[in-house]
């Protein structure tokens, strides 16, 4: 794994354990939702909760920066989805909604521990995706400031945890 990908999956692990700390139900990380032979979705974080007396499933986008803004246009080229007649993704909110249709999940939810870009807000919005910045995490994990919460992402220990990715079988 490269530095940024051990980053990120520290932020995905700790962000598990914040769900679970907080009495989520089902908390899974790394979930590939699979359609046929080929096709796949992967989820950074996923936990179920009740909203008026429904079970729902709830997808979590994990973005992880170093640099402070995550913005909602790609940089480079935009993921391609194989095998499926859809329309072209180019922005991170468009690529989150797809996963929610795929997966049929109920609710998406964007968090970085630093900030998103207003385009990402605005779009985020119109599709119904929420969005968790720093703030707000630090707030939900009970922790006084940046610095903290830094420090407790880059405690998690991969080599000790789960990470095999889950495998979910959809038709």
């Amino acid at each position: 794994m490269t530095p940024e990908q051990v980053k990120g999956t520290q932020f995905e692990l700790w962000l598990e354990m914040l769900l679970a700390r907080k009495g989520y139900h089902s908390v899974l990380r790394d979930v590939h939702y699979h359609k046929g032979r080929h096709v796949f979705r992967q989820i950074d974080v996923q936990y179920e909760t009740l909203r008026s007396g429904r079970i729902i499933t709830v997808i979590i986008e994990a973005k992880y920066t170093s640099n402070g803004v995550i913005h909602n246009a790609f940089r480079d080229h935009p993921p391609q989805k194989a095998r499926l007649a859809i329309p072209r993704i180019e922005t991170l909110v468009q690529e989150v909604y797809e996963k929610v249709i795929f997966t049929r999940a109920q609710c998406a939810v964007l968090v970085t521990n630093g900030h998103f870009d207003e385009s990402l807000h605005t779009e985020a919005k119109r599709y119904g995706i929420s969005c968790v910045e720093q703030e707000e995490l630090m707030r939900q994990a009970d922790i006084p400031n940046q610095e903290q919460l830094e420090k407790q992402i880059r405690c998690v220990d991969i080599a000790s945890l789960r990470l095999p990715p889950h495998r979910v079988y959809i038709r």
